[in-house]
């Protein structure tokens, strides 16, 4: 779960650790975190079993494809936006303002979607330049094998 304070997410890993409701995936990282606060994406994305890869890009999926109407269905797009920001507080960044989570949530979806790929032999990934931090937002971060 997430407060906002002075409009920023202020992540609070202990009750994301410990919410039900929340993916395997969620939960995991977020008490993976609490013990070691550093985590890179690489970490992350090669950790990912097949199924919670799969899981996590159908999420990303019908993210995509939300109308108004299923507005009480964010719940599992709501973790995109921890898992990305949690991942984010891993590498040393600051806590996002709403532009700021969004941007990562949507560069998230674009490392799951390259980690499939990498896994069915389409990209070759550098995994030393997939980040949340904006000085890496002009490094290649994948090409054909």
């Amino acid at each position: 779960m997430t407060d906002i304070e002075h409009e920023r997410y202020r992540l609070n890993l202990e009750n994301i650790a410990k919410e039900t409701k929340f993916l395997a995936v969620t939960r995991f990282l977020a008490s993976r975190l609490l013990g070691n606060p550093y985590m890179s994406v690489e970490e992350f994305l090669t950790a990912l079993t097949p199924d919670d890869l799969s899981l996590l890009l159908d999420v990303c999926e019908h993210a995509m494809s939300l109308d108004e109407d299923e507005e009480h269905e964010v719940t599992r797009i709501d973790e995109l936006v921890l898992i990305s920001n949690m991942l984010a507080l891993g590498e040393g960044l600051d806590n996002a303002d709403l532009d700021t989570a969004m941007n990562r949530t949507n560069q998230l979806s674009v490392f799951l979607t390259l980690e499939s790929l990498k896994r069915k032999g389409l990209a070759k990934l550098y995994y030393e330049n997939m980040s949340f931090g904006e000085d890496f937002n002009d490094k290649v971060i994948a090409e054909k094998p």
